[in-house]
């Protein structure tokens, strides 16, 4: 693609190679992050001689909750597992980022959207449980938090949330020339292309994918996600110095994201279709 032609115009066909880009690592970085934080609360229950099965959307523990397995210990290290990390797994992405010599567009989106889900499933995580009564909430009553606690952690964590979709505002911008990120209307057009509609896209995939099976738990999730986004259109970038490097979709990165995200996809919705657990090892 001509670099002169991108720094100068935003066509519909340049829209649309953003849009894939974006939404082909938007599925990539949803599985990487739910199946690391999944498997990390799948080997803590194990250790816990806790029985439990990750599946494509949830984790199930075969354990009634007034069990005398279910301890202090393990009700706080179970359910704390995955916003734990998550958050370091969002963590680890901006590390990666800082050390990487060159970023493209495939990168850059990566980064973005691991950062992104993995923040939604930490803070935003632990708002969803706090606000249903379930998970987190359970690991509050532990430590004994009253409700203006409870209310005031979901205050807390709404606020990383803006404050990350801020951030990625900064950094999504950060790589696209100058011309096209200093007024509002292109930053807008830039965010409904490269953000908004992978979203829309993204989500509805793994809706329909789990047809029959979804939870109030997955549209609130889904909803963090959306005000995580939502700030960055309104964000100002920084100044480009002489050796920012801006990006320029490339028809064979696209093509090679859309191959490993549908074969991802499928892959990983065939393995965890039954569930998936250390005590067995079996599918």
């Amino acid at each position: 693609m001509d670099e002169s032609a991108w720094q100068t115009d935003l066509s519909l066909s340049r829209s649309a190679m953003l849009f894939l880009h974006s939404l082909s690592v938007f599925v990539l970085a949803y599985l990487v992050v739910y199946f690391i934080s999944g498997v990390s609360m799948l080997y803590i229950a194990y250790d816990l001689d806790i029985p439990a099965r990750l599946f494509s959307s949830k984790t199930v523990f075969y354990l009634p909750s007034g069990s005398p397995l279910w301890t202090t210990d393990a009700i706080v290290s179970v359910y704390l597992a995955p916003p734990v990390t998550c958050l370091f797994i969002g963590l680890f992405a901006l590390l990666l980022y800082q050390f990487l010599p060159r970023v493209n567009t495939s990168i850059l989106f990566f980064v973005l959207w691991t950062f992104l889900h993995a923040f939604n499933r930490s803070f935003g995580l632990i708002s969803e449980d706090l606000i249903l009564k379930t998970d987190i909430h359970r690991v509050a009553a532990v430590f004994g938090f009253h409700k203006a606690i409870m209310v005031l952690s979901i205050g807390f964590s709404l606020f990383f949330l803006l404050k990350a979709g801020i951030f990625s505002g900064k950094l999504l911008f950060h790589h696209f020339p100058a011309a096209r990120s200093h007024t509002f209307t292109n930053r807008l057009k830039i965010w409904f292309a490269a953000m908004f509609l992978p979203f829309l896209a993204g989500i509805g995939l793994f809706l329909l994918r789990d047809y029959g099976s979804v939870s109030v738990k997955d549209w609130i999730l889904s909803g963090f996600l959306l005000l995580i986004i939502l700030p960055i259109p309104f964000t100002r970038p920084k100044p480009q110095t002489d050796d920012t490097e801006c990006i320029v979709p490339s028809i064979i990165q696209l093509l090679i994201n859309i191959i490993l995200a549908a074969v991802a996809f499928v892959a990983f919705s065939l393995f965890l279709d039954n569930g998936i657990s250390f005590s067995s090892f079996t599918v």
